[in-house]
């Protein structure tokens, strides 16, 4: 399998004059990326003999989210417009399963309960149980229907 490094999916990560520590991200399993000749020909204006890259693979490709599964190290040893050879510097390193301890649990937001209550000055307040009000209204129905929707909008974000 050929596969080739995007341009967006590898940064500098450090820079000296004599070499640059580079990282770069994929989706593929590192073995069959590194099995790759042509794995660095899309980056290779930017690489030189002597560069490091550590490719990380990522369990998606929503990098936000996504997990890294494995990881490897590898050193670049000549560059010229027609191949990159490199060298892997350190084995391929598999990462565990996550920790469900670490796993983002949904839950049900916690929402204040609302009342609707007569305003002394007229017509009726949403409050919550802190005394906050929350919005006044003229007549009782429109102010039972915010207290409705309230709960629905704020499930909804939190989902």
């Amino acid at each position: 399998m050929a596969y080739r490094i995007k341009s967006g999916d590898i940064s500098a990560a450090s820079s000296s004059p004599f070499m640059t520590t580079h990282a770069a991200r994929c989706t593929v399993a590192l073995v069959d990326a590194l099995a790759s000749e042509e794995l660095f020909m899309t980056v290779r204006n930017n690489l030189r003999p002597g560069d490091q890259v550590t490719l990380c693979r990522y369990s998606s490709g929503d990098w936000n989210k996504a997990r890294i599964l494995e990881y490897a190290t590898v050193i670049i040893t000549e560059s010229t417009p027609k191949a990159v050879e490199f060298h892997v510097k350190e084995p391929i390193v598999v990462i565990g399963e996550a920790k469900p301890e670490l796993q983002v649990v949904k839950q049900e937001p916690q929402l204040p309960v609302l009342s609707v209550e007569p305003d002394p000055n007229g017509g009726f307040v949403v409050k919550d149980e802190t005394g906050y009000v929350h919005k006044h209204f003229k007549i009782k129905a429109p102010a039972v229907k915010y207290i409705n929707d309230y709960g629905r909008k704020a499930r909804a974000e939190a989902a």
